[in-house]
């Protein structure tokens, strides 16, 4: 413990001193987060045709701009976020993708008259001042809107038709963990160590505190094995998501409650509304 401890606090110097290094005695540069962008929402636009001038802008080598700062591959929210990011503090960027529209997992389609979601479509950690909408707000100058899901938002549906299982699914730790706890009885310390783990996997500032370590020492700290104790997200990064819900509990039904929303993975409470 006192040599974890003093691996801690040499790693707390280290940071301070780049802290230090960096952001007094260096140069910040421009930040995209600096004026609040926000705007009345602007009237939505229904129109395929208006919507794809934007959405589907064809390549044409005599589009592109000279002197670029950036060229982002993909349109998906990483690369379309980035750009706009870049925008916001003057850069020229140019974003590319191969699909026939922009967007990647947030764009839709309709097929026989109803429009599918082709990947997201709800998201957590959206109320109102959390740093998360805020982001969210300044990068698409408040022209997002959000709309509550209902409690309950979802259904987990086990087994063949003879033998059918539903478990309901609510938004927020504390009705999601009571509603959980009422569907499996005698399996409430499976359910808390699960939210548990949940909650650590979201603290990730010292994950980004590794990021801004120069390079010798982010490489060491992670061929030591170091890094494990510095974060719980390099702890469980190893492990696969049935190694973690399998060491939780035998019940095969909440194994797949627990793994069911894998991939947008959390407690979601609201959905996207676009125009």
């Amino acid at each position: 413990k006192v040599g974890v401890m003093l691996t801690i606090v040499a790693f707390a110097c280290v940071s301070l001193v780049i802290f230090i290094l960096k952001y007094v005695f260096g140069s910040s540069g421009p930040n995209p987060f600096e004026k609040d962008c926000r705007e009345p929402l602007k009237e939505k636009v229904y129109d395929k045709k208006e919507k794809n001038k934007i959405l589907k802008q064809g390549f044409v080598a005599s589009k592109v701009p000279d002197n670029l700062d950036a060229v982002i591959i993909g349109s998906g929210v990483g690369g379309l976020g980035l750009a706009v990011l870049l925008a916001k503090v003057g850069k020229k960027v140019l974003v590319l993708e191969q699909h026939s529209r922009a967007g990647g997992c947030c764009h839709t389609f309709t097929e026989k008259g109803f429009e599918f979601d082709v990947g997201i479509h709800y998201i957590g950690g959206l109320m109102d001042h959390t740093p998360f909408r805020c982001m969210l707000d300044q990068m698409t100058n408040g022209q997002l809107q959000w709309e509550k899901l209902e409690n309950l938002f979802d259904h987990v549906v086990l087994g063949p038709p003879e033998n059918r299982r539903s478990y309901p699914i609510y938004s927020g730790s504390a009705r999601y963990s009571e509603e959980l706890k009422k569907r499996f009885p005698g399996e409430e310390k499976a359910i808390d160590e699960y939210l548990k783990v949940e909650v650590k996997r979201s603290m990730l500032p010292s994950v980004c505190a590794v990021c801004l370590c120069p390079l010798p020492l982010a490489k060491f700290l992670i061929h030591t094995g170091l890094v494990k104790h510095l974060s719980y997200f390099y702890k469980m990064a190893p492990r696969s998501l049935r190694d973690v819900v399998n060491g939780l509990t035998e019940n095969k039904d909440l194994r797949a409650v627990f793994s069911y929303i894998f991939g947008t993975y959390g407690t979601p409470c609201c959905i996207l509304v676009s125009g």
